[in-house]
C-alpha cells in the first residue's frame, strides 16, 4: 500500500509530524519499504498487514490520510534504461526513485 499523510491545516510537514508518523507506524508493527517526502506530505509504502488498520485509524486522528492498495514495489539494481523500460512498460507508476545504484518503482498491479 501507498499511504500519504498530510497535515490537516495544509501546513508544512515538520519534524514533530515525521516523529509522530514513524512512532505510529512502529507501534502498529509496520515495516516501511519506501519513503518519499515533500514539504507538505510524506508517503510511505508498507505491506497490508493485519495491523495496518490500527495505524491508519490512529494517523487519521491528526492527519489527512489517503492510500492506494494493490500495488507492487519493484527494485532494480543498476539504472539501465532498457531494463527499466522493459520492467515498467504498460504499468501505472505512482512513485519512482532513482539513485546512483538502484531504481525503485511503486506500480499498480
Amino acid at each position: 500500500m501507498l499511504i500519504t499523510v498530510r497535515p490537516r491545516d495544509f501546513s508544512f510537514v515538520l519534524e514533530e509530524s515525521l516523529t509522530k508518523v514513524f512512532a505510529v507506524m512502529h507501534k502498529h508493527r509496520q515495516k516501511i519499504s519506501l519513503i518519499q517526502s515533500s514539504a507538505v506530505s510524506i508517503s510511505l509504502c508498507v505491506d497490508n498487514t493485519r495491523y495496518l488498520a490500527g495505524a491508519l485509524d490512529e494517523l487519521s486522528n491528526e492527519f489527512k490520510v489517503t492510500y492506494n492498495e494493490d500495488l507492487e514495489l519493484l527494485t532494480i539494481r543498476g539504472t539501465n534504461p532498457e531494463i527499466i523500460e522493459k520492467s515498467t512498460k504498460g504499468k501505472e507508476i505512482l512513485v519512482s526513485q532513482k539513485t546512483r545504484r538502484n531504481a525503485r518503482f511503486l506500480m499498480k498491479m
